[in-house]
């Protein structure tokens, strides 16, 4: 009897994520190899039952005003269909069976419904979503589960504000964290990442950010802007090798040692060891929970790199800033048209790179590059080879 043949879904789920590949790029030589059509984008048979049966498995907390959702009622909910079962044990399960266990990334963030420019404030909320690492390398928004959510109108009646919710949540989830069953296997989250803007990470962890002398939550010898201390550089520092990661004792040290100041000092004593260390006195901070400090402590803290101005980060922001500083040394968008008609190889896009200094996509003051991603991959190039 002849072998059967894995359907293509699972050569898509083993190749996704590839670092320079495009999702379409993976669908198309698979596609070739297995002489057969290319699958269409949402291949996965997750991906179509789209938040099925996700009301169902809702916990509200009347205390708190928190809906959380219970993972594994939603997963079993999930799993009675057979190609969703198959999907999580082709990615969850044999990275469970292969690792002995899985990691996985905690995401929130604050929204606000409603048009950008009338925004409904009375429905800003925070939203908490969780996904296992394997499915965050497949990039579908779909694949995040909504964990929780909680207006922002109720979170500020919660006497510990984001860290006493945060907590809560961490609390109510780590049962499916420690053993999630999925078919016939258990599966055990050990590490969880803590993903956010600077403005979530600094509400949830109780961080002073910029209002601290030390700004940074990943960094130990890091200090605000305008700072001199020996031995340690300012956030402005352009060589990123200089810093070092804080260690994951120091962090807790230094909420013990607010906690102390807290009980045998004056609240001016407190105020200040809170700006020279950088972190607020906040009895709710998860990290203070040694249980939950265990699957997500300080070292798994990562700013969301979409919402950070660095030397890797927002292209077209840094694309604006360069242009403002470049005009302002005599740089002028003619000398940069003239070095974009010059005669580039391949001619076929020597008209569309004309159009990529156009005054309606770059401006001089400083305001963000407005080329679509296409036109800002290729300008970035093209501009830094301009600059040397």
């Amino acid at each position: 009897m002849s072998k059967r043949r894995r359907p293509a879904v699972d050569d898509l789920l083993q190749c996704y994520g590839v670092k320079g590949v495009s999702d379409a790029g993976v669908r198309r030589v698979i596609a070739r190899l297995r002489k057969e059509p290319q699958l269409a984008n949402e291949s996965s048979p997750y991906l179509k039952q789209r938040f099925a049966g996700l009301d169902k498995a809702l916990l509200e907390d009347t205390e708190h005003g928190i809906c959380i959702l219970q993972l594994q009622v939603y997963i079993d909910l999930l799993c009675r269909d057979a190609q969703v079962a198959r999907f999580f044990a082709t990615t969850i399960v044999e990275e469970q069976i292969k690792e002995g266990s899985v990691s996985a990334c905690f995401y929130l963030d604050e929204i606000v419904p409603g048009n950008i420019i009338a925004p409904d404030n009375r429905r800003r909320s925070w939203c908490f979503y969780f996904a296992w690492l394997t499915h965050v390398k497949l990039r579908k928004e779909i694949l995040w589960i909504p964990l929780a959510i909680l207006r922002t109108e109720l979170l500020e009646q919660v006497p510990g504000g984001l860290p006493q919710v945060m907590t809560h949540i961490l609390r109510q989830c780590l049962p499916f964290f420690r053993g999630l069953v999925i078919g016939d296997r258990l599966v055990i989250t050990s590490k969880l990442y803590l993903l956010g803007d600077e403005d979530a990470l600094k509400k949830c962890l109780a961080h002073k950010g910029a209002s601290g002398l030390r700004p940074c939550i990943r960094c130990s010898n890091c200090i605000s802007k305008g700072s001199s201390v020996e031995g340690y550089h300012s956030i402005d520092h352009d060589n990123f090798d200089d810093f070092e990661d804080v260690e994951d004792q120091e962090v807790l040290e230094i909420l013990q040692h607010l906690c102390h100041v807290e009980e045998t000092s004056t609240k001016t004593k407190l105020q200040e060891a809170e700006k020279l260390s950088g972190w607020k006195r906040n009895a709710s901070v998860f990290v203070l929970d040694p249980e939950l400090a265990a699957i997500m402590p300080p070292n798994l803290f990562v700013y969301d790199a979409m919402h950070v101005l660095w030397g890797n980060g927002i292209a077209n922001q840094e694309i604006g800033l360069f242009w403002q500083a470049a005009t302002s040394h005599g740089a002028t968008n003619a000398d940069l048209v003239a070095f974009l008609n010059a005669n580039w190889e391949p001619a076929s896009l020597h008209y569309r790179l004309k159009c990529l200094a156009g005054p309606r996509l770059l401006k001089t003051d400083g305001s963000d590059y407005k080329g679509s991603c296409t036109q800002t991959l290729e300008f970035l190039v093209l501009l830094t080879y301009f600059a040397n």
